[in-house]
């Protein structure tokens, strides 16, 4: 360079580049994985919402019975029977399924006091359940509730097959 010229040399320049594509090599993934420990923990937190909701339901009750089938009926994108049935018990919901990070959503009545609430995680793979002893990963071995959600019991831990 000559005397009184600024900037950077190339090599500088190519350091700085280098530089950054490890940063990017390293802060990426583990941004994707936290992107995932956000949906899962979203998903199990409003599938413990809906559980308590439940229990409150059926504690109001004189005959201590969750809801029928058709009373927990939801669409996606639109105001279904859920929240008509447990609105008056705190759920708040919104109407699509990815406001509560749930992709697939089943409720199933069995008899009076014991109902399966099952959902997909928004990320397409975690399958979880509610029942009425807690929330769980649905799969014994659900690999994203392994890595994602490490707190959380597998339904076999919780009695269910």
């Amino acid at each position: 360079m000559r005397k009184g010229q600024k900037g950077f040399t190339l090599i500088e320049l190519m350091i700085v580049v280098a530089i950054i594509g490890i940063l990017a090599a390293i802060a990426i993934p583990n941004f994707i994985s936290f992107k995932k420990k956000a949906i899962i923990s979203s998903a199990i937190a409003n599938l413990e919402t809906l559980r308590s909701s439940l229990t409150q339901y059926a504690a109001d009750r004189d005959d201590g019975c969750y809801p029928d089938a058709e009373d927990m009926a939801w669409v996606d994108e639109s105001t279904s029977a859920i929240h008509a049935t447990l609105g008056p018990y705190g759920l708040t919901f919104p109407a699509k399924y990815a406001g509560v990070k749930w992709s697939t959503y089943s409720y199933v009545h069995d008899t009076c006091l014991v109902y399966t609430v099952q959902v997909t995680a928004a990320d397409g793979e975690t399958v979880l359940k509610a029942v009425p002893q807690g929330v769980c990963c649905a799969g014994p071995s659900d690999t994203h509730c392994q890595s994602y959600a490490k707190n959380s019991p597998t339904c076999t831990d919780l009695g269910l097959h």
